[in-house]
């Protein structure tokens, strides 16, 4: 099972994969009819496949990710977030660093995960928000919410770093005044390194 997406000006088959969560190769899959990839047509509706969320770690990981690769795993099967993208945010927002803290320590660990946040999640993810697999998954839980909300991982990064209600459907690099505008940049550029091995994520 999937769901149909339509082509937007811009668009390629890559960066569609890529906001969706999904690879390439399954995308391509997905869309038999389709005679050339590489000459979409804006408007034109394509298939999203579903059910192939990547729980493993990619081999880009550094060894700091490493040391949390099951807990990331696990995350990645409890909350359908792609592994490779929870390894991305982890480096962003901490540099994989379980101590990291930062807003005055309303927001810490692993994905600077706040009170606010955790307080909706410690009934389901454990009492504990500075414990790594605690933190993972309420962090995990939260992109998930978000991309069921706004359909695709850009807008669900945005949402994550300066909040839903700062979201621009139209721009994943808006923040509302709130955030980092290179956030959603840095994480995608991150996970692709983690995922494919191709490059060294930034100390």
């Amino acid at each position: 099972m999937g769901k149909k997406y339509t082509v937007q000006p811009d668009d390629t088959f890559s960066n569609i994969a890529h906001k969706f969560g999904v690879s390439l190769q399954d995308l391509i899959a997905a869309n038999p009819k389709i005679p050339n990839v590489d000459l979409i047509q804006p408007e034109e509706e394509i298939n999203i496949p579903t059910g192939h969320t990547k729980t493993k770690l990619g081999p880009g990981a550094t060894p700091q990710l490493e040391h949390f690769k099951e807990e990331i795993e696990s995350g990645s099967e409890k909350t359908k977030v792609p592994a490779n993208l929870i390894a991305a945010v982890i480096w962003q927002e901490s540099r994989a660093n379980p101590n990291a803290s930062s807003n005055e320590g309303r927001d810490t660990g692993l994905m600077q995960i706040n009170d606010n946040t955790f307080e909706d999640k410690h009934h389901i993810i454990g009492p504990n928000k500075n414990d790594p697999a605690t933190n993972i998954l309420g962090g995990s839980f939260y992109l998930s919410e978000m991309h069921a909300k706004f359909g695709d991982w850009p807008l669900a990064l945005r949402a994550y770093n300066s909040g839903p209600e700062s979201v621009d459907p139209h721009d994943p690099n808006h923040t509302g005044g709130i955030g980092d505008p290179n956030y959603v940049r840095n994480v995608l550029r991150f996970e692709k390194i983690i995922r494919t091995g191709d490059g060294v994520l930034d100390p």
